[in-house]
C-alpha cells in the first residue's frame, strides 16, 4: 500500500498557541508533502487558505518540523483533491466549532487538518473512523508513522 506524506510543525503564532493548550499537543500544523511542494490550508501565512507552496519556503516559516506517514492506497488522488481546493478560505470557525464540539462545516473553508482527512476520504479511503468535522493535526499526528 502506498502512504502520504505529511509534515507537522508547532507554530508560535496565537492561533497555534491556542491549538496547543487545548488539544494538548505540541504539533500544531500539518500538511500534504509531495517532491518539492507543500498543500496546506493556512491562516497564519499570506496567503492564506489553501495554498500550494515550495518545501523550502514552508521550512523557512515552519523551523520545528517533523516528517510523518500514513497508508493511503491513492496518494496521487488526494493530492488531486487538495489541488482542486487551492485558494479556498482558511476556515475561521474552526476554533469556535472545536472548541464547543459543533459537528458543523462550513463548505469550502479549510484548515490543515481537516483539508487531509476530507480529501482522503474522498480519495476512496477515510483516514479516521469518527467524523472529520472537528479533527486537528494531532489526531493526524497520532495515526501516522515516522518517515
Amino acid at each position: 500500500m502506498s502512504h502520504l506524506v505529511l509534515i507537522f510543525s508547532k507554530g508560535d503564532d496565537w492561533i497555534s498557541r491556542l491549538i496547543a493548550f487545548f488539544s494538548y499537543s505540541r504539533v500544531t500544523h500539518v500538511a500534504l508533502v509531495r517532491g518539492n511542494e507543500v498543500i496546506e490550508a493556512s491562516g497564519a501565512n499570506e496567503p492564506r487558505g489553501v495554498r500550494k507552496v515550495g518545501l523550502s519556503h514552508w521550512m523557512q516559516h515552519h523551523p520545528d518540523y517533523e516528517y510523518r506517514i500514513i497508508k493511503h492506497p491513492d496518494p496521487d488522488a488526494v493530492w488531486a483533491l487538495a489541488s482542486a481546493r487551492l485558494g479556498k478560505s482558511y476556515d475561521w470557525s474552526w476554533l469556535f466549532r472545536w472548541l464547543l464540539r459543533l459537528s458543523w462545516r462550513p463548505n469550502d473553508y479549510w484548515v490543515c487538518s481537516e483539508l487531509i482527512v476530507v480529501c482522503a476520504a474522498e480519495a476512496g479511503s477515510p483516514l479516521l473512523s469518527a467524523g472529520h468535522n472537528t479533527v486537528t493535526p494531532r489526531d493526524l499526528y497520532m495515526i501516522s508513522e515516522a518517515a
